[in-house]
């Protein structure tokens, strides 16, 4: 880092990660997000949590899941969908076969057409132990999902503000949170708005100028 010309990050939080005496030479380079120009309302009036990525321990999905079977005969209504595959796989086949069997959990595996998957959700949920520059987050913004973060990704703050599109919570706090969410369809819709809002915001810093 003393060498370099120029660092990169891809978020401007990031930047305070790293000592003061080589900020100077820092350059903030979003990934690049494709256009994507007109707001789609995605199922506001259903109950369908999406998750997407790895089943693995990073993308932390085990404390919704037992939260979900703890409390599964509150939750009849509510479908969780994760889409990706992993070496949880096994785990989560043996571990959750009870909320599989009732249809409240749905493992996709890989899929191709993720476009499909997240216009039929109704809210996106983010649990990361930690990530980089967040793409699925992305996409899920593009199609205004409302989004349930893990406050270890509060830093986020330009793809999710709490109470405004969406939740920042503790991982104990996972369940409760969406079914609170969910009794308020108006708040939703105009979580909705936001998200879509906040992935303009973040096209707009997105640009092959920047490399």
């Amino acid at each position: 880092l003393f060498v370099a010309d120029k660092i990169t990050v891809q978020i401007k939080s990031y930047i305070k990660d790293y000592p003061k005496y080589i900020r100077h030479k820092i350059k903030v380079v979003p990934n690049l997000i494709y256009k994507k120009n007109l707001y789609e309302e995605p199922l506001l009036n259903e109950s369908i949590i999406s998750m997407l990525g790895r089943l693995c321990p990073q993308k932390n999905f085990i404390p919704l899941l037992d939260q979900c079977l703890e409390n599964i005969n509150e939750i009849k209504n509510l479908k969780i969908r994760i889409a990706g595959d992993g070496e949880y796989r096994e785990l989560f086949e043996t571990k959750y076969r009870l909320l599989i069997s009732k249809g409240i959990l749905e493992l996709l595996g890989n899929i191709k057409n993720t476009e499909h998957f997240l216009k039929a959700s109704t809210i996106f949920c983010f649990p990361s132990l930690w990530e980089g520059y967040p793409n699925s987050l992305v996409e899920a913004l593009s199609y205004g999902l409302p989004v349930i973060l893990s406050s270890r990704l509060r830093n986020l703050n330009d793809f999710v503000e709490n109470d405004i599109n969406g939740k920042i919570v503790d991982d104990s706090e996972y369940l409760s949170t969406i079914m609170n969410m969910l009794k308020n369809k108006n708040k939703l819709k105009l979580m909705s708005l936001e998200s879509f809002s906040k992935y303009n915001s973040l096209r707009s810093k997105s640009s092959i100028d920047n490399w």
